[in-house]
């Protein structure tokens, strides 16, 4: 698989991955055990346009093995039909790992979102998820084009927090 560690100013981590192909599947979820991921988020859909973009690498039901590891869908639910999130559980056998599949429905491959209203629920996942375990999985078809824009809007929303909660600051 194709991965990689990326930090942001807040000293969260996260571990940016390519969509898994249905060679590295067994892989891909052998690193989700090993880092302890709490959260995967998918940038891109299975299909779109047309063209495959990533295997269908989790259960939409029930449960599916992948290599050593059991997957199991343990709950899900649709937020405006912008992101859908499937808690996951994941065992060996002997150990269990607690896990969010959260998908970006509407992320297009390029550009931006046309709905601004994706920022604002954008903004409330990453609240949502705050408490968690900052190790997540960021999956996309392409490097350059989902995963940069989405990084940029989670960095520099950061620090215009963090510039309004500096009340030592000179106001312009």
């Amino acid at each position: 698989i194709h991965a990689n560690w990326v930090d942001v100013p807040d000293k969260r981590r996260y571990i940016c991955t390519q969509g898994p192909i249905t060679a590295t599947i067994d892989d891909f979820w052998r690193m989700i055990w090993q880092e302890k991921c709490k959260s995967i988020v998918m940038l891109c859909n299975i299909v779109e346009c047309g063209k495959k973009k990533c295997e269908q690498y989790w259960p939409e039901t029930g449960e599916a093995s992948y290599g050593a590891l059991q997957v199991k869908v343990t709950a899900k639910a649709e937020f405006e039909k912008l992101i859908t999130v499937t808690n996951l559980t994941v065992t060996d056998g002997s150990d269990s790992l607690e896990l969010e599949h959260i998908i970006w429905n509407n992320w297009p491959d390029k550009g931006v979102p046309a709905d601004t209203h994706v920022l604002q629920t954008t903004r409330q996942a990453q609240e949502a998820l705050s408490y968690r375990n900052p190790l997540l999985s960021r999956n996309r078809s392409n490097w350059n084009n989902r995963w940069s824009r989405s990084h940029f809007n989670e960095t520099q929303t950061r620090r215009v927090e963090d510039w309004q909660g500096n009340r030592d600051r000179p106001s312009l």
